[in-house]
Order: C-alpha cells, then sequence, then structure tokens
C-alpha cells in the first residue's frame, strides 16, 4: 500500500523510507496515465505495463517495481473526488486541496508532505515582504485547508505541522 505521498515533483528526501511505499505527486498532475486516451490505447498500455511488470528478468525486471508503483498511484489519481474550486488559491493553496482529495479518496496514505510551493523563505533581500507574502500565503491556505478538513469531517484525523528547513529559533 502506498502509505506517503510528497506533494511535490518527486519524493521528499523526509518521506524515503525502506519499509514503507512513497512516492511525489504534483499538484498540477492530470487525471492518471491509463485514464487518457481511448479505451483500445488504455487496453494496450495496461497490456504493455502488466507484461514489463510480470518480466522479473533481464533489465525489465529494474523498472517492475517502478511501474507497478506507478499502476497504484494512477488507480488512486483517476479514483480521486473533485476538487473543491477556490478563485484565490496559488500554488501551495493548490497543494493542499490535492491533499484534501487524497485524504477524502481514503486510499490508505497516512503522511502527506507538502513543501510550500511558490515560498521561499530563503531570502536575501527585501525579506520583509517577501516574508510577510509567504505567510500571507501559509496563513491563509492552512486556513482554508482546517476548513475544509472540517466540512469534510477530517479535521480529527489529520494533524498539521511545519517546519522550517532552518531549524532556527523564533
Amino acid at each position: 500500500p502506498l502509505a506517503g505521498v510528497s506533494i511535490a515533483d518527486s519524493t521528499a528526501l523526509a518521506m524515503v523510507a525502506e519499509t514503507a511505499s512513497t512516492v511525489g505527486l504534483s499538484s498540477a498532475q492530470g487525471p492518471g496515465l491509463l485514464h487518457e486516451g481511448s479505451d483500445v490505447a488504455q487496453a494496450a498500455m495496461r497490456r504493455a505495463f502488466d507484461e514489463m511488470i510480470g518480466n522479473r528478468e533481464g533489465p525489465a525486471a529494474v523498472f517492475a517495481g517502478g511501474i507497478s508503483q506507478a499502476l497504484v498511484v494512477d488507480d488512486i489519481l483517476s479514483s480521486l473526488p473533485e476538487a473543491i474550486e477556490r478563485e484565490d488559491d496559488d500554488a501551495f493553496g493548490n497543494q493542499l486541496r490535492l491533499a484534501l482529495q487524497l485524504l477524502r479518496a481514503d486510499v490508505g496514505v497516512r503522511v502527506l508532505h507538502i513543501q510550500m510551493d511558490g515560498g521561499n523563505f530563503d531570502t536575501h533581500k527585501d525579506h520583509r515582504s517577501q516574508h510577510d507574502r509567504n505567510m500571507e500565503s501559509l496563513g491563509r491556505s492552512l486556513a482554508a485547508f482546517s476548513q475544509d478538513l472540517a466540512d469534510h469531517n477530517l479535521a480529527d484525523r489529520v494533524l498539521i505541522a511545519t517546519t522550517s528547513e532552518f531549524g532556527r529559533r523564533p
């Protein structure tokens, strides 16, 4: 089962584990690889992937696990409920909307890791205005996410924690 998801272009190092399956999903991800195109094309792709997964010898064996995991993720993406639309969402808000979709789908994901897209706190100039903008996005998006969790009866199942890469005291 898929235990953890990084909502980023790749799996965050914080989510890499030897005993649990984790992946990275982009908040701009589409409906899933095997759910686009005609039914004939989808069936042909599925057969090709199944053949690759079944071939545990030679070069194809290297890709079998990754392909198998990609198919699991593809099935998850295709089963997600509709996203809640918000006009004022920025990149971070979009990441949180995908997190909500995963939580609502109840597909067994236990840990979601989101690195704030669009928020660069490692500033070297114009600190105040950049920090204010980042904190506004963080606060607005987390407030909307918290309300969405409550609206979908998920608030008592989710712990939200924020961290900084610097580890500095406030």
